[in-house]
């Protein structure tokens, strides 16, 4: 009974210590990056450890965030698409290997290839449209009028031959989604999906709408906290969601505990996709499938304009992780669940990752010249092609660039990573700047220029 006793009490010292680091690792991540508005979760084991708000949801109007405050999801919208397609494979609906023309007729030939699977895993080679002109939210453009803006465009490359991001196939869903069901997209998933979980403060961002508790989304531009453009892209059902934290953590329920799909179905979301060369590339029906430092990684982060979302699931230690911000910087939401995640699994920890051995040390150190330049708020960008130098005066790469000039200089820039395909050089480092770890991932190419160089992770 002592003994019980004992423990007890040091699980709930251990618990309580957690919540204060992580409290403080918030509270220090809204200062460092100028976030208003967050909002956490965490679930362990069908436990909620984390819960709250924190900042302000609107900062004119000074409203603080709860977890009832509504954000915009982005791309976490696609798990919700993807679920939406798995229950009308389930009632025989749809299938997953029919072309999609077998839905929508008025497909271009061009497209005769693409199929449903294509669609969910991002390899249908159908262009991603929000890159283009033509597609505001204004316009409200119906499915005959989406598709035929988007075939205007050839395909980028044969469907399944690879693997390229394209919100494109997941708005296609959302209109195979209510040809096959003959409802509209949104009451399709509240009657299949959102009534059933009791997900009342979640469906569609559109602004002409009035929704209760309504995030106010912002952007960190030029040292100053600014409003979003609200010339907004229709994102439909490849990221046009809005949720609050209570309704997420409802829908994490109902992927674990629910019986919302069948097990043969919650296979499918989560198998990497299979590449006509027989290759997989580790994304299944909107969900990023990861390896990281030995621990496997569900993920998908959401962006749009004043908004960064993330959820995050680790299937083996039963660990859920929900992120939702009111600032747009890209990534943001996905960095902070990082973050988090340590806590619960020390081992996710930079410190612990492995370095290899460097079999090309001269392109280390031309790299490394190269990120002590950007800490230095130097960009050579003359060294990078320019697909990448458009990344590099992009927004949001400035903002990092800001960010990295204040911790100092690199003290340590260590390989963890080499991946070699074709022409293509990815190598991924471990670098030390003042106390922080950070992951930089660099891809070049044969003509000696850098293509890349991301900021991947930091702790």
């Amino acid at each position: 009974m002592f003994r019980t006793l004992i423990i007890t009490h040091l699980l709930m010292s251990l618990t309580t210590a957690r919540a204060n680091d992580i409290d403080s690792y918030i509270k220090a991540q809204m200062k460092e990056r100028h976030i208003p508005g967050l909002a956490i979760a965490i679930v362990q084991n069908g436990d909620l450890s984390e819960f709250r708000g924190y900042g302000l949801s609107s900062v004119e109007h000074e409203v603080p965030v709860t977890v009832r405050s509504i954000f915009e999801i982005g791309s976490v919208t696609k798990q919700v698409t993807a679920v939406g397609i798995m229950l009308l494979v389930e009632d025989g609906r749809v299938d997953l290997d029919a072309p999609i023309r077998t839905y929508m007729k008025e497909s271009p030939i061009r497209w005769d290839a693409v199929t449903i699977r294509h669609l969910l895993t991002h390899t249908s080679g159908i262009r991603n449209y929000t890159g283009l002109p033509g597609f505001e939210l204004s316009r409200r453009m119906n499915r005959a009028a989406f598709i035929h803006e988007l075939a205007k465009y050839p395909l980028d490359f044969t469907p399944g031959e690879k693997w390229s991001y394209s919100n494109s196939g997941y708005n296609l869903l959302g209109h195979i989604i209510e040809q096959a069901s003959d409802q509209t997209y949104w009451d399709f998933l509240a009657n299949a999906v959102f009534k059933p979980a009791n997900m009342a403060d979640t469906g569609d961002r559109d602004l002409q709408y009035v929704i209760k508790h309504r995030a106010t989304g912002y952007e960190w531009i030029d040292d100053s906290l600014l409003g979003r453009d609200y010339d907004l892209t229709d994102l439909f059902s490849a990221g046009a969601m809005v949720s609050s934290l209570a309704d997420l953590v409802r829908w994490n329920a109902a992927l674990s505990e629910i019986d919302l799909l069948q097990a043969s179905s919650m296979r499918e979301l989560w198998k990497p996709v299979t590449l006509n060369n027989g290759e997989t590339y580790p994304y299944g029906f909107g969900w990023y499938i990861e390896n990281i430092r030995g621990y496997r990684r569900l993920r998908h982060n959401g962006q749009t304009a004043g908004f960064s979302a993330n959820y995050t699931h680790y299937p083996d230690q039963n660990l859920s992780i929900i992120v939702l911000c009111n600032l747009g910087t890209i990534g943001l939401a996905g960095d902070i669940a990082n973050g988090a995640a340590k806590y619960y699994i020390p081992g996710l920890s930079l410190k612990n990752a492995v370095t290899i051995d460097d079999v090309a040390p001269e392109l280390t150190k031309s790299l490394k010249k190269l990120l002590v330049d950007r800490c230095n708020n130097i960009l050579q960008l003359e060294k990078f092609t320019s697909n990448a130098r458009k990344k590099m005066i992009a927004d949001n790469a400035v903002g990092v660039n800001k960010r990295l000039a204040t911790y100092g200089k690199p003290t340590a820039f260590d390989l963890i990573g080499h991946e070699q395909k074709e022409s293509i050089t990815t190598r991924y480092y471990r670098v030390v700047i003042g106390n922080k770890f950070l992951v930089f991932r660099f891809v070049a190419t044969d003509s000696g220029l850098v293509d890349d160089m991301t900021l991947m992770e930091e702790e």
